[in-house]
């Protein structure tokens, strides 16, 4: 295999249960995490860029310096400040 033909495979984690899981660092840049259970995983320093979290659980999760840049994140189940939150996201449209 050539070396400027490689491509990143994106993992298909389509609803997969990984509470609890040990993903520090781990490179899920352009995952299908869709409806995943990540709550209480540790996602220290992973690479989620693009990656889909639409409907994830990411309740206690640790995402601290987790790159979430283009991360579709919509229906998301977070922890701020000890209370739950669902996030949302309305379509913004030109007027």
């Amino acid at each position: 295999m050539s070396s400027d033909i490689i491509e990143k495979i994106r993992a298909d984690l389509y609803g997969a249960d990984l509470r609890l899981a040990n993903l520090r660092s781990a490179d899920l840049f352009g995952a299908d995490l869709h409806n995943a259970d990540l709550c209480l995983a540790n996602l220290h320093s992973a690479d989620l860029f693009g990656a889909n979290l639409y409907g994830a659980d990411l309740r206690f999760a640790n995402l601290r310096g987790c790159n979430l840049f283009g991360a579709d994140l919509r229906d998301t189940k977070a922890i701020f400040q000890g209370k739950t939150f669902v996030i949302r996201f309305e379509e913004c449209k030109d007027e």
